[in-house]
């Protein structure tokens, strides 16, 4: 079983999109084929498989913006079982992460006392 990611095609890239699939579920695949197109910041690009086998599950569709090194897809043999981690939940399904106000981050610490624990741990 093969893991195609999200490759990271250059020093600033954090996340491309995915243009178009040139290849589809239950295709073969050979080492050095075309199998989608990416949208970086700047440029569009092709990206080949590493590996040879059976394009057996795609995860990330056209369209979306992925992070690099993040799993598209899963080349593997006919009877390779696929990971069940191999789904991808619904944009709808996915929870924002809150950032942390000054009061979570501040390690149970009131804003009082801050200035009073540095004054003290200077003295």
């Amino acid at each position: 079983m093969f893991k195609v990611i999200m490759p990271k095609l250059g020093l600033t890239m954090e996340s491309g999109k995915i243009e178009k699939w040139h290849k589809k579920e239950g295709d073969q695949v050979e080492t050095g084929d075309v199998l989608f197109e990416v949208m970086t910041d700047k440029v569009a690009l092709e990206v080949e498989s590493y590996n040879s086998g059976i394009l057996r599950k795609i995860i990330r569709f056209e369209g979306e913006e992925v992070p690099v090194t993040e799993v598209l897809a899963y080349i593997s043999g006919k009877d390779e079982k696929i990971p069940e981690e191999s789904s991808v939940a619904p944009k709808e399904e996915v929870l924002e992460r809150k950032s942390p106000s000054l009061e979570e981050s501040s390690n149970g610490l009131e804003k009082g006392n801050l200035k009073k624990d540095v004054k003290e741990n200077n003295e």
